[in-house]
């Protein structure tokens, strides 16, 4: 009889090692989602910078929208959608041109509420304050498909992809629609 005792020290070693490597994925994803909506803080917060020129108020703002945001954030992340959306619709009240605060709003009506057409107005917003929001446009474009408008689901899709074309999303998208015709 043979000892198999360390092949099973082997598997848990191994098994440990793919925890830890699937736990730093999920950190990197993290991170990568969390930079990329701070980088558009402040991209927006830089933009309106140049128009007032006033960097300390801008600071200001900036700092005062990134801790609503993260707040908001963390009640989304919890499964706390109307305590999120109230942050969302904070940050509105402070700056209407947030098109990140409307895009989250219409974000939590659709996934988390299942507001179709609540979602696709702020969804609208966001498009309107950045005509070239591919995520806005394709949620948008979402919220109509729930709603059973397909015109305005493709021409949302069809937009998404003369933006940026081959966005898998828009793409499959346009697949499930083309689907649906009888």
């Amino acid at each position: 009889m043979q000892n198999f005792s360390c092949y099973g020290k082997l598997t848990i070693s191994l098994f440990t090692i793919i925890i830890a490597l699937s736990s730093c994925h999920s950190q990197r994803k993290e991170n990568a989602v969390k930079a990329n909506s701070e980088a558009d803080l402040k991209t927006e917060i830089a933009g309106l910078s140049k128009k007032s020129g006033d960097d300390s108020l801008n600071a200001g703002m900036y700092n005062q929208r990134a801790q609503l945001y993260k707040q908001g954030m963390i009640y989304q992340e919890n499964d706390q959608p109307d305590q999120a959306l109230g942050i969302y619709k904070r940050m509105i009240s402070l700056d209407s041109t947030d098109k990140i605060a409307y895009f989250k709003s219409g974000y939590l009506e659709l996934v988390f509420l299942g507001k179709f057409k609540e979602g696709s107005v702020f969804f609208s917003r966001a498009i309107q304050l950045d005509p070239a929001y591919t995520d806005a446009f394709f949620y948008r474009g979402y919220c109509y498909e729930l709603m059973g408008d397909a015109s305005k689901a493709r021409a949302d899709y069809e937009k998404v992809l003369k933006i940026t074309p081959d966005d898998p999303k828009a793409i499959k998208g346009l697949n499930r629609l083309d689907k649906s015709i009888p």
